[in-house]
């Protein structure tokens, strides 16, 4: 039975998984760790199908698990998926995905999101297991024919540098009237034996003797040449020794047919190798066919007539167009390439007697061994291809989520600006108010008859509360500052680089081509905030002097783009934003992302940085 395996070191929350899981998955065991360490040793026992795994725990934390089980051998292709209440946190997510883990699902979650998310991690996993065990069986494969083809070269090169021909002439009657000396070599018997002795047949093989004396004597009646007809014939040790043979009828002055002159050559080896290419492509679990320079079937293996559903005796009557489902001209004409075009490899649609249609994958060579053949190898990737089509799916789905979630972490930037508002709105009118009424009772204390040492204590106090009063205001101010709401962008931009340069003791200097921009209250806010991160940026790392803020609106975009001269760093376009320290970047990025705007960074060591936003007025 497959195995699934939950990691957590709370026992209700694994009590909970496996309700869950078993009652929608009845068809896998549910296996609980209550211990990183103990995760680990059953994931190596067991290899489930796929992991849920917490990240706090007491011994080994979630994300060391899953970078021990992902850069293991044996473990790294079992789907993980991180269960933590700090999913919101996109630092927490970004660490998990880089050390390994596939998928997030956020504490609390719903049981039917759960399942769901195991049941993708489940399907990913088998086209993967599916995927890797084809391709060691297509490596196997083609390893194994890579040896036979280059047997099949040794061979014949050896047959093309040692082949003795025998020359030879028969009179009318096919009997022999020269033979040349080779004929020892290759069958052993003496030249002598054959002159005025032998016939064309004499010495074939005993199982063929009577199908080649007819063929001999029916073209001594046609009169006709013969080129490379193979026969079997017997030597004088034994042996069977393959020829092939080709000759052509002579005439004397009169016109009279007096015989044949021909040549017959020793292809045993060939023949030999042939029967084992034979054996292997008729074992083989592709599809294979030999086709002539007009695309007709001449030899079918096993393979492609399960594959087709067509028997033997009907492929043979067949073209390989007939199989192909495909009308196209450019997949066509890949069957009727000329020898030099080499090996050829596509992928195509072929048809199945019963009409259904098939995947396959073509790979077409030309060994040499006959001109103008090719040798056709058919690979049934139907399975390949549904695989594939799930996974972009199961993709689709995990891309759609990834949306979702960028959309519900532009709602909740939004709660959280709403909030901002609320909790300044609270300081300022309420506590402010309630410290400004209580400094003003304290100070009319001051106007009594009471001892020094009390007035003294008095003003002290008064002084405290009026820091309190500056304190709350700014830190209201901070939140949201009433001069975005009510004055617009660019005149928080100023108060913000005011507030900046005292801070930081930076020299800001704001460019702007209009006064007023039209922006909502989204796009305004939106704007301000990755001002604020970078302005923060730059007074806490950049070590710089001045800072030049610059803000523009061309067509249906508002550009913002802030620089200063400060120490830079070694920034690569292709880099993940969390590699450069704490968060900020990578959350501009994302808030861009919500509402397709984008962000280009320029720096480098000791030359300052450049941050450019661009964002779509127009939602």
């Amino acid at each position: 039975m497959k195995k699934i395996l939950a990691i957590d070191d709370n026992s209700d929350n694994l009590t909970l998984i496996r309700y869950v899981l078993q009652k929608k998955m009845p068809d896998y065991e549910i296996l609980l760790a209550g211990s990183g360490s103990e995760g680990v040793h059953l994931a190596q026992q067991h290899l489930p199908e796929t992991i849920l795994l917490d990240i706090f725990m007491p011994d080994l934390s979630g994300f060391e698990v899953c970078s021990l089980l992902k850069s293991s051998d044996q473990t790294k292709s079992i789907p993980i998926i991180l269960v933590s209440a700090y999913g919101y946190d996109p630092k927490i997510r970004i660490k998990g995905l880089n050390e390994g883990a596939d998928a997030f699902i956020i504490k609390p979650y719903d049981a039917a999101e759960l399942v769901a998310l195991v049941r993708v991690m489940l399907r990913i996993k088998n086209a993967e297991d599916q995927l890797r065990e084809q391709n060691i069986q297509l490596e196997q494969t083609i390893k194994r024919q890579l040896k036979e083809f280059s047997n099949s070269e040794e061979r014949i090169h050896q047959i093309a540098g040692y082949a003795n021909e025998i020359f030879w002439e028969v009179d009318q009657t096919g009997c022999f009237q020269y033979i040349s000396p080779v004929v020892e070599d290759v069958l052993g018997f003496a030249k002598g034996d054959f002159t005025g002795r032998k016939y064309l047949w004499d010495h074939s093989h005993k199982d063929h003797r009577k199908q080649t004396k007819a063929f001999f004597l029916k073209l001594l009646k046609k009169k006709k040449k013969f080129e490379r007809e193979k026969f079997l014939f017997s030597a004088f040790n034994g042996n069977r020794v393959w020829l092939a043979i080709s000759g052509f009828p002579i005439f004397n002055e009169q016109n009279e047919f007096t015989g044949y002159r021909g040549a017959s050559q020793n292809i045993t080896e060939r023949m030999l190798h042939e029967e084992k290419l034979s054996t292997v492509i008729n074992t083989s679990i592709d599809g294979f066919c030999l086709i002539d320079q007009q695309g007709h079937i001449q030899e079918v293996n096993m393979a492609i007539i399960n594959m087709t559903g067509y028997t033997e005796e009907e492929l043979l009557q067949m073209s390989i167009f007939d199989l192909e489902a495909s009308n196209s001209k450019r997949i066509n004409s890949h069957y009727l390439s000329n020898k030099e075009d080499g090996h050829k490899r596509f992928e195509s649609t072929h048809r199945q007697k019963k009409d259904n249609i098939i995947n396959v994958e073509i790979s077409i060579n030309h060994l040499g061994l006959e001109k103008d053949q090719r040798y056709i190898f058919i690979r049934d990737i139907t399975k390949e291809k549904l695989a594939e089509k799930a996974r972009k799916k199961d993709l689709n789905r995990i891309r759609n989520y990834q949306k979702r979630l960028k959309q519900l972490n532009t709602e909740l930037v939004n709660a959280e600006e709403s909030e901002r508002k609320r909790i300044a709105e609270y300081i300022h009118d309420g506590i402010g108010q309630e410290l400004s009424i209580a400094n003003l009772k304290l100070t009319s204390l001051g106007k009594l008859e009471l001892l020094p040492k009390v007035k003294k204590t008095i003003g002290e106090a008064s002084n405290l509360l009026n820091e309190a009063i500056k304190k709350t205001r700014l830190l209201s101010y901070d939140l949201s500052p009433p001069i975005l709401f009510e004055l617009g962008l660019l005149p928080a931009i100023r108060w913000k680089l005011d507030q900046v340069s005292d801070e930081f003791n930076l020299k800001c200097k704001v460019i702007s081509e209009k006064e007023r921009y039209a922006l909502d209250n989204h796009l305004r806010i939106l704007i301000y905030r990755i001002l604020c991160e970078l302005l923060a940026n730059t007074g806490k790392h950049a070590h710089a002097d001045k800072v030049r803020v610059e803000l523009h609106e061309k067509k249906d975009f508002l550009y913002l783009a802030v620089s200063d001269n400060g120490k830079g760093f070694n920034y690569k376009p292709t880099a993940n934003l969390s590699d450069y320290g704490g968060k900020g970047l990578f959350s501009i990025k994302e808030r861009l992302d919500s509402i397709q705007g984008s962000m280009q960074i320029e720096s480098r060591i000791n030359k300052g940085t450049s941050v450019c936003i661009k964002v779509p007025l127009k939602q």
